[in-house]
């Protein structure tokens, strides 16, 4: 299988990427399974002083999000 990602804007420096349409070009990961792609978001996120796009927040702790419990994860769904 394959996972691929597409993140939050501004959440992987973008620095160094050949723009075609500049606000719709995004860097994202695509790995063998969920953890692998937690632990490479772990590895590239966070801000980048060379991308002035790139998000000046905490990097959350992706793998430890794979630990969290989904019993009562809700999702919604337009119609």
């Amino acid at each position: 299988g394959v996972v691929g990602l597409k993140p939050t804007y501004g959440r992987i420096s973008r620095y160094g990427l050949v723009a075609f349409g500049s606000s719709l070009d995004q860097i994202g990961p695509i790995t063998r399974d969920v953890a692998d792609c937690a632990l490479l978001m772990q590895i590239i996120s966070g801000q980048d002083y060379m991308d002035s796009t790139s998000l000046p927040r905490e990097v959350p702790e992706y793998l430890f999000e794979l630990e969290t419990p989904i019993e009562k994860l809700r999702i919604g769904l337009p119609r």
